[in-house]
């Protein structure tokens, strides 16, 4: 019998094997062909299948702030989604939620601002993208030591991730209640999930001293935040002026 006629080439890597799996890569033999009804069920299976990957993270961020950076900077990675793609993730779905949640105040009430559901579109994520290290650096000043800056950074960036989530669900009652403010209701959620945080991870220090460095550090960050935030709104706005102006002056020269 000829054993070359039971093996399959591996579409990624050009390997010959058998089996369901190459021996080389680990990439399927079989791949089906992608459709929209495969398309469905990845978004599905993101969301609905908490054992690993982004639900269980979201899930374990939920519930157990703090211990679940601590197990992955431990090693226990394979569970979790990596940092940087959460962050991106919920990162992506709170500044396209904003987006919308304005909108839809906008045709509902007849209240809020066109052009902060732009700005929060195109430079949310980007803003918080850029102060990460900033609030990184922050904390490791601030607290203890055990953890180099790089693993400050891994904190954070779960950190913001789920706080990210935590803002969308408070804009969310923008929908209900119109011209809802929901900058102090973010800062109380900001400073209590900072606090739990950092209370879970250095839980062999006294509770005391971890709350005063949190608001410590919390407070540092606002006032960064405040400053950038102005200075990329500002930013904006001159942008969206040129833009204007540009539009009346051709508009203008073409009458």
């Amino acid at each position: 019998m000829d054993i070359t006629a039971n093996l399959t080439t591996c579409k990624a890597c050009g390997a010959e094997g058998s089996g369901n799996y190459c021996h080389a890569c680990g990439e399927l033999y079989h791949t089906h062909r992608i459709t929209l009804k495969h398309m469905l069920h990845e978004v599905w299976h993101l969301f609905t299948h908490f054992d690993k990957g982004f639900g269980y993270t979201l899930k374990q961020l939920m519930l157990k702030p703090g211990y679940m950076q601590e197990e992955y900077i431990a090693g226990r990675r394979s569970l979790y989604q990596k940092p940087f793609s959460m962050f991106f993730l919920c990162g992506t779905i709170t500044a396209l939620a904003l987006y919308w949640i304005n909108r839809g105040v906008l045709a509902i009430h007849a209240s809020g601002d066109e052009a902060e559901g732009h700005y929060y579109q195109h430079y949310f994520v980007l803003l918080q993208m850029c102060l990460v290290p900033a609030y990184s650096f922050v904390a490791y000043l601030v607290f203890s030591k055990r953890y180099n800056f790089a693993e400050y950074l891994v904190i954070l960036l779960y950190n913001t991730s789920m706080l990210f989530m935590f803002i969308c669900i408070a804009n969310f009652f923008k929908l209900i209640f119109g011209a809802f403010e929901t900058g102090y209701i973010e800062i109380v959620i900001v400073l209590l999930y900072n606090v739990l945080t950092y209370l879970n991870l250095f839980n062999d220090e006294g509770r005391a001293s971890v709350i005063l460095r949190t608001l410590l550090s919390s407070v540092i960050c606002f006032c960064h935040i405040a400053r950038s935030d102005g200075v990329v709104h500002q930013i904006f706005y001159a942008t969206q002026l040129i833009q204007t102006f540009n539009t009346n002056f051709k508009l203008n020269f073409y009458v």
